[in-house]
């Protein structure tokens, strides 16, 4: 079970996922529900945009090769799968889809090689991977399409358990009668881009401050304090114009348990410098994963 945020669109949705490792390919089914939001130009020229909700079903089938050696970890995943997708236009919304139905075949081939990482490490001390997706509405009356090619890069850095991580991902999105999410991430501090095609880069370079261990029996647990300064860029194109967008700045975070739980939560805050508007964001994170 998951809580997702999408920090362009500004909506969230929960996810129940199940894997079956029996027999081979892997399957794997997810359900999903929550907001989704995206802008448009209407009839009369104008901007606009509709929110609404969204039920995906999805069902996949995938190869795991698992290469990994002595000091590393890789492997090579290809991917198949069909999402069902159920619509509902908000009340107010003043518009209706064309198809409120959608079924959409998914392609995926990802690949990874990393360094193993120590305990304290934040990142990978040397690392690649790629992730290339392809999904469409084959059967949609006007089809819609997206192609994304996404990869990380991993470098130690200056002092031991710190390091850096570059981030980049190309995405092209054709919109018919349905609008896709996005996949590839952008800028840190803007929300609301809507580019049919747009490249962007997210630098990272993360340090642990402390491992103070406080740990209050029954109440919380307190494991690591770190923090990241970071610099993003996007290349987008739309509607025959090209628009660059950059920011900069800092992220902080904890690392708790809380109850004795075997939860981790992940509590921390951003700031963001819009550079190209010159603007500042603050922004409250949260997260958490269960081992």
């Amino acid at each position: 079970m998951s809580y997702l945020y999408d920090l362009n669109e500004e909506t969230h949705k929960v996810q129940f996922g199940f894997d079956y490792y029996g027999w081979y390919p892997v399957i794997r089914f997810t359900a999903d529900y929550g907001g989704r939001k995206t802008s448009f130009i209407d009839s009369e020229g104008n901007n606009a945009q509709v929110k609404w909700r969204e039920t995906n079903l999805s069902l996949s089938f995938s190869v795991p090769l698992n290469l990994t050696g002595s000091k590393w970890i890789k492997g090579l995943n290809p991917s198949v799968g069909v999402d069902q997708k159920f619509l509902w236009m908000d009340k107010n919304a003043g518009y209706e889809f064309k198809e409120d139905r959608l079924t959409s075949p998914v392609y995926q081939l990802y690949a990874y090689n990393q360094h193993k990482m120590s305990v304290r490490d934040l990142y990978p001390k040397w690392g690649q991977t790629v992730n290339l997706i392809y999904r469409h509405t084959p059967w949609s009356d006007s089809v819609s399409s997206q192609f994304a090619l996404i990869g990380y890069l991993y470098f130690p850095g200056f002092v031991n358990h710190q390091g850096i991580k570059i981030y980049g991902g190309y995405q092209k999105t054709i919109t018919g009668n349905y609008s896709y999410s996005d996949l590839v991430a952008v800028p840190r501090g803007y929300v609301n881009l809507d580019f049919p095609e747009y490249f962007s880069l997210r630098s990272d370079y993360a340090f642990p401050i402390a491992y103070p261990d406080w740990n209050v029996p029954g109440a919380f647990y307190l494991k690591r304090i770190y923090a990241k300064v970071f610099y993003d860029y996007l290349n987008g194109y739309t509607r025959g114009k090209t628009t660059d967008l950059s920011s900069m700045g800092a992220e902080a975070y904890t690392d708790w348990n809380f109850l004795s739980i075997m939860v981790n939560v992940r509590l921390g805050g951003r700031v963001s410098y819009r550079i190209s508007d010159t603007k500042w964001q603050y922004e409250f994170l949260f997260g958490f994963s269960a081992d």
